[in-house]
């Protein structure tokens, strides 16, 4: 008789203590302080740690974070290796953020070590701190006929393109982004700092939305706030087309970066400048040009 699978069952096989769960589960608290990042030289980002309550019940306090393919597709081939390098290096468990980042509990002496294996796997580190975080996109194409643009393929292009972004952390906030390719929005790009979502327009073809501003959590009052739309529709017909979609995200960023004022996230410094000002910053003309 097949049964679903426990997440205790899970958990108990790795080096994390279920004692700490069950006590965080009863006390109705994390078991963890903030979130504090920890530069281990030299990765400028990508290593973090949260104390333990109980430090004494979990030595694996410290996590890394990686780059994982666009979309969630992977091989079985790449997950047994990684499965295989978190036994080895880590405690024996990976975490699939909802975020769209992998998270490895380590130790600040495995860190390196495992970084370079990493590297061989034909992965990255992750982003921490206040950078571009990394670039989630749907499923795309290959799995969804709704899709209006290649959402994994647009969100590859925008990772390689700004992979500074999300490993030298120098923005004014952290900034999350995404990429939907189609108004389902099954990443929930509509709440990201920064996203693109696929449309489709009668007589000018398929593209894409820029909405920025986007938050839940605490930080959003306790409840979701959509993102705003900065640019309606940008002409995506084909990878020919990505490099104009990455110039928007280029100026965007650079107009945050020079005018946010100290930890401003994207929706505050929307909400303080207002779109026609921010669009005026960065060249974008009423035909839909960058200047």
């Amino acid at each position: 008789m097949l049964r679903y699978p426990d997440r205790l069952g899970e958990i108990s096989r790795s080096s994390y203590p279920t004692a700490l769960y069950c006590e965080a589960v009863t006390g109705s608290r994390s078991p963890f302080g903030p979130e504090d990042p920890e530069v281990i030289l030299p990765l400028p980002a990508g290593m973090g740690q949260r104390l333990a309550q109980r430090s004494d019940q979990w030595p694996w306090s410290v996590y890394l974070r990686v780059l994982p393919p666009a979309g969630g597709w992977m091989s079985a081939g790449l997950l047994e290796a990684l499965a295989d390098l978190v036994e080895r290096r880590g405690a024996g468990l990976l975490h699939l953020a909802c975020g769209g980042t992998w998270e490895i509990y380590t130790t600040p002496e495995e860190a390196l070590a495992l970084v370079g294996e990493l590297n061989a796997l034909g992965l990255d580190v992750g982003s921490t701190g206040d950078d571009l975080r990394c670039v989630v996109a749907c499923a795309g194409p290959a799995r969804c006929d709704e899709a209006l643009v290649d959402a994994p393929a647009l969100a590859t292009y925008l990772a390689r393109r700004f992979l500074d972004e999300q490993q030298y952390p120098a923005l004014p906030r952290k900034c999350k982004p995404a990429v939907a390719g189609c108004g389902h929005d099954c990443v929930r790009a509509a709440h990201r700092d920064l996203a693109l979502i696929g449309v489709k327009r009668p007589r000018e073809g398929r593209g894409v939305t820029l909405v920025v501003g986007g938050k839940y959590g605490a930080r959003s009052g306790g409840c979701p706030r959509p993102a705003r739309v900065l640019v309606p529709f940008v002409p995506v017909a084909g990878e020919e087309d990505y490099r104009v979609v990455g110039d928007l995200w280029e100026r965007f960023l650079d107009v945050w970066s020079r005018l946010a004022g100290n930890r401003e996230r994207v929706g505050d410094f929307l909400d303080r400048l207002g779109r026609d000002r921010i669009l005026r910053e960065m060249g974008w003309d009423d035909r839909g040009d960058l200047a």
